[in-house]
């Protein structure tokens, strides 16, 4: 069955069908009653025997018909059809340090947090299409399972603030939460301990088990790559945080750690309930404690991965991530969803070429007869 996108152009060529059809109809009347003035009607018939009246008519009925076609397939005709869509692309795990020492005023425009904010928007610009884990942590982690809605993390982090979580550090932990939500066949459920994902969504564990249950074949990881980014000052306090990025670099995931701070570092706000800050961190000595990007801890992180350039300090004011988004862009991409969508199929191609025929034909038929001329 043939729909029509532009409906309006039917009706445009059943009136230009209409149309030509009677001009073509007065023209033959028209010539009827002009020979009959002429003279005796048998005299005529032999001065006009070269004639060929059914080839003009003819000729009518293919201008007609091409004319005809030719406006209907500006109507768009459109038949039922299918689309396999394919998105192809890596998984990323970020991990984003939300500990007190990240509101250390030592990076540009503000503070540490804000900068990291900022050169994830930029890297999430260079993932579109991928999916992306996010891994919140201080004391205690804070997990949200893989997503292809960008907008979705840029939201999520906006919203979160150092001081919503936990006192403390615990890379460690993050990172084995971050590489138990892309590691696929890499981890196991003993190695992987469900964990409940913030704000109420589903563990990482539901989500292997359901997308094995859906297409086992994207539950994997299979032909695609991943990587996990970090994003801390380096200071940890509770865990092993480089037993756990080695791990996840033997599990074949792609390790950045990104340092986000200064050496000289500086002091620790304290905020109130109201989120005014109400002074600074102190130590036993009364006097504030100032938090310095751990330099030696992150150079022992990134040992990990086995590369040296997996290692970025961002300097105080531009942005340093250039590296990381290049070597990210060059991972392999495997598929991540497969669906077949209807899309309807066009067709002007039917109604186009029989135009071209019907004009074809027209053109190279002639209205007179062809006679033998008598050789002397």
């Amino acid at each position: 069955m043939i729909d029509w996108a532009a409906p309006g152009w039917v009706q445009a060529a059943l009136a230009a069908a209409a149309i030509l059809s009677l001009a073509f109809a007065i023209d033959l009347t028209r010539r009827r009653k002009l020979f009959a003035r002429l003279g005796d009607p048998v005299l005529i018939a032999r001065l006009t025997q070269s004639l060929a009246p059914r080839r003009r008519a003819l000729r009518a009925v293919l201008i007609v018909v091409a004319v005809t076609l030719l406006v209907l397939a500006l109507a768009r005709p459109q038949v039922a059809g299918e689309e396999s869509w394919r998105q192809r692309g890596i998984d990323v795990a970020l991990v984003v340090d939300f500990s007190r020492s990240m509101r250390v005023r030592d990076m540009e425009p503000s503070d540490r947090i804000v900068r990291t904010r900022l050169e994830i928007a930029r890297l999430l610009e260079t993932l579109a299409g991928d999916r992306i884990a996010v891994v919140a942590f201080a004391g205690a982690t804070l997990t949200w399972p893989l997503t292809t809605d960008h907008e979705a993390v840029r939201t999520l982090l906006d919203g979160l603030a150092p001081g919503d979580l936990a006192p403390g550090t615990g890379i460690a932990g993050a990172v084995r939460a971050a590489r138990c939500l892309i590691a696929g066949r890499g981890a196991s459920d003993e190695d992987c301990p469900a964990t409940r994902a913030g704000g109420g969504e589903p563990t990482d564990a539901d989500e292997r088990r359901a997308a094995r249950a859906a297409r086992p074949e994207l539950a994997t990881g299979g032909a695609r790559s991943r990587a996990l980014v970090l994003f801390t000052d380096g200071e940890e306090t509770v865990g092993r945080a480089a037993a756990e990025l080695e791990r996840a670099a033997r599990q074949g995931i792609e390790v950045f750690v990104v340092g986000v701070g200064t050496v000289a570092g500086g002091p620790i706000p304290e905020f109130d309930d109201a989120g005014e800050q109400r002074g600074w961190v102190t130590g036993d000595d009364g006097q504030p404690v100032t938090s310095r990007l751990a330099v030696d801890a992150l150079r022992e992180l990134a040992r990990t991965s086995l590369r040296e350039d997996r290692l970025v300090l961002l300097d105080a004011a531009r942005s340093g991530l250039a590296g990381v988004r290049d070597q990210l862009s060059t991972l392999k991409k495997g598929e991540l969803a497969w669906r077949v969508v209807r899309k309807p199929r066009e067709v002007a191609h039917w109604f186009l070429f029989p135009a071209f025929l019907a004009l074809l034909i027209e053109g190279c038929l002639s209205d007179r007869r062809r006679t033998a001329v008598a050789s002397r």
